[in-house]
C-alpha cells in the first residue's frame, strides 16, 4: 500500500512527538512518584498509548492518575493556564444550596451523556 510523502512525514512526526513525550514522562518519574494526584487528558487511543503503553510512564491502576474532570480545548499554553487556574480554585456551596447544585449537576451530566437524546 503506497501512501503519500505528506502522510509518511506526518506519521514520522507523530511518532517522534510520542517518543519525546514518553521520554519526558520517564525523566519526570522521580517527581511524579512524589505527587499525590496526577491529572491527565489524553483523548483517543494514540494519545492514551503515549501514557499507558508498555513500558508505561504512568500506570492506569495507580489511583493517583485521574482524568481532568472537565472538558479541555486545544493543547496550547493558554489552555494549560486555564486548566491549572480552574483546578486550583474551589467553589463554596452553602449547605442550604447543596441539593439544588447536585440536582443541576445531575441534569447537566445526563444531558452531556453520549447516549442522551437530542
Amino acid at each position: 500500500h503506497i501512501s503519500s510523502a505528506g502522510s509518511s512525514l506526518r506519521r514520522h512526526h507523530e511518532a517522534e512527538l510520542a517518543r519525546e513525550a514518553r521520554e519526558l514522562l520517564f525523566a519526570w518519574a522521580p517527581l511524579l512518584r512524589r505527587c499525590t494526584v496526577i491529572l491527565t487528558h489524553s483523548p483517543g487511543p494514540a494519545n492514551a498509548a503515549v501514557l499507558h503503553a508498555s513500558p508505561a510512564p504512568l500506570d492506569k491502576a495507580d489511583r493517583r492518575v485521574r482524568r481532568i474532570p472537565f472538558a479541555t480545548r486545544r493543547p496550547t499554553l493558554d489552555e494549560a493556564k486555564r486548566v491549572v487556574e480552574r483546578l486550583a480554585c474551589a467553589d463554596y456551596i452553602a449547605p442550604d444550596a447543596s441539593e439544588e447544585v447536585l440536582a443541576n449537576a445531575a441534569i447537566a451530566a445526563a444531558a452531556a451523556a453520549p447516549d442522551a437524546e437530542a
